[in-house]
């Protein structure tokens, strides 16, 4: 008898050590992860034309009124701009014989002239637009700014025919 209850408890708590592994195996956690790229369509609106008028030859002029840049996108973006069609004239970072040389910056109110020409001369590739690097960085539709130029004239021209520049820009989500 004795060996029958000593086998009956033997198997009593061999169940009930299964049992307690089995209910801890019935319940378990574990972490899964979802990946996502949002995807903004970027869209800039460059408004305005700039008509810097007549301006001697040789001679140095800024923009008055600037044109503005409008981020319609739903993320922050940088800009970029270069000449975007000849003129009939090259551009360069010195001015001579049909050449000239175009400057950009963005800003809210009119910049002093020197902030301007401290900027770095378009050309036929892409250049960071100082002051819009981070337009709409809080991913708001909708930030605006001003874009003013200043442009060196030839030292002198092969006629004096009217010239039209045009200016690429670029928005790169950030």
């Amino acid at each position: 008898m004795k060996t029958r209850t000593g086998l009956m408890l033997g198997l009593m708590a061999l169940a009930a050590v299964w049992g307690a592994g089995r209910a801890a195996a019935l319940s378990s956690t574990d972490d899964g992860t979802i990946t996502v790229t949002p995807v903004a369509a970027l869209l800039i609106d460059v408004g305005g034309n700039v008509a810097l008028g007549n301006v001697d030859v040789g001679a140095s002029t800024y923009s008055t009124t600037g044109q503005y840049l409008k981020n319609f996108s739903y993320v922050g973006v940088k800009v970029k701009s270069k000449i975007g069609a000849p003129s009939g004239w090259t551009a360069s970072t010195s001015a001579g014989f049909d050449t000239y040389v175009l400057k950009n910056l963005a800003a809210d109110a009119v910049p002093d002239p020197a902030s301007i020409a401290a900027q770095t001369a378009l050309s036929g590739s892409d250049l960071a637009l100082s002051g819009a690097q981070t337009m709409g960085a809080t991913g708001q539709s909708g930030d605006t700014t001003n874009i003013w130029y200043g442009l060196s004239m030839p030292t002198s021209v092969s006629n004096t025919s009217a010239r039209t520049i045009t200016i690429t820009y670029t928005a790169e989500a950030l």
